[in-house]
């Protein structure tokens, strides 16, 4: 679902209505028909570009083929996302914009609350096999779309990987959620800061929920600990993209990684990280609007959602069979994750979770 979502909707930039000379003042950002409207000028724009550099005498001695070529991809999306959209408008929500600290506009996001439609379009041959160590059959098929009666599905009964090389230590410390207390979060903090002590020697990487998050976990970390973080997300303040943090992170051989994006896609091999502090369970944001129609319209999506986000996190630092690390998960709410979503775990997690065969 996730990978269908960054080809389906739309996503707004401030930087690209100044690059189309629009204004974003007269656009209602809470409303669907404006937002559309944004969408149409701005494919709009991009046409007028194109025409305009097509038309240049110099474009005919000196085709500049590579501006041509970003622009009409730009216009391609637009004018396929505004299809997408008329032809579905009550399956499309409108995400609270993003602003920054002076309460200027940064961002929109546009999205589909069901990509079941979209999904077929993706896959064009008569069978496909689909890999996963997290999907849960139900939740899949209602996503993508499918009919469960065509779906086989194979859940492995056991992990390849032994159970003493991937240890989970549910620590069960406080229920972190909007609401926690100050003392909740710091209890939390201190708990981490005991661990990152217990593994002076080793590099390991700390997941959480978001960015604010990290922040107020590398505040109140001790100075000793403060000095082996190095905060990871797919976007950074300094710049710097993922890979380099990473990078700079394999140089240093108690190094310790923070971050809320690095649940799933990085590799974190061998010494790379020999532990992980799950501090905070990954639900999904349900202050976005697109959570909630989401939630209301599918209601097992939530927990499948934190569940796959949970499972793939446990496989960041343990990536082969002779590979090693410990987990710690902080956050007592994985209990009720776990409980409402037993009959979604794949047998393969059993044996390290303490679940029976059911």
């Amino acid at each position: 679902e996730d990978q269908i979502m960054q080809f389906v909707g739309f996503d707004i930039f401030n930087g690209q209505i100044e690059e189309c000379n629009l204004n974003s003042g007269k656009y209602d950002f809470t409303d669907l028909d404006s937002m559309i409207q944004l969408i149409d000028d701005i494919a709009y724009s991009y046409a007028k570009k194109i025409k305009d550099i097509k038309e240049n005498d110099s474009y005919q001695t000196e085709p500049d083929y590579e501006s041509i070529t970003r622009l009409e991809r730009r216009y391609d999306r637009a004018a396929q996302a505004k299809i997408d959209i008329l032809t579905g408008k009550d399956n499309f929500i409108v995400n609270e914009p993003v602003r920054d600290l002076n309460g200027n506009f940064r961002s929109i996001s546009i999205k589909p609350i069901d990509v079941s439609s979209f999904a077929h379009s993706f896959f064009t041959t008569e069978y496909q096999l689909f890999m996963s160590a997290t999907i849960d059959r139900f939740s899949f098929c209602e996503n993508m779309g499918l009919n469960q009666d065509d779906v086989a599905f194979i859940d492995t009964p056991k992990s390849p990987f032994p159970i003493e090389n991937r240890r989970i230590d549910l620590l069960n410390i406080k229920r972190l959620s909007y609401g926690s207390t100050e003392s909740d979060e710091l209890e939390v903090i201190k708990t981490i800061d005991r661990i990152m002590d217990e593994h002076s020697g080793e590099r390991g990487l700390i997941l959480t929920s978001s960015v604010p998050r990290c922040q107020k976990i590398l505040r109140y970390l001790s100075p000793k600990n403060t000095r082996r973080i190095r905060i990871c997300h797919s976007y950074n303040q300094d710049g710097k993209t993922q890979d380099e943090i990473i990078s700079e992170h394999a140089a240093d051989p108690t190094g310790v990684l923070l971050s809320s994006s690095l649940w799933e896609g990085v590799d974190l091999k061998d010494d790379l990280s020999r532990f992980q502090i799950i501090a905070k369970v990954p639900y999904p944001n349900y202050k976005e609007k697109r959570t909630k129609a989401k939630m209301d319209k599918f209601p097992l999506w939530y927990t499948a959602q934190t569940l796959t986000k949970l499972l793939q996190g446990f496989g960041r630092s343990i990536r082969s069979e002779d590979d090693w690390a410990k987990t710690y998960v902080l956050d007592t709410a994985v209990n009720n994750v776990l409980f409402k979503a037993q009959k979604m775990i794949p047998r393969a997690y059993y044996d390290v979770l303490g679940i029976e065969n059911m």
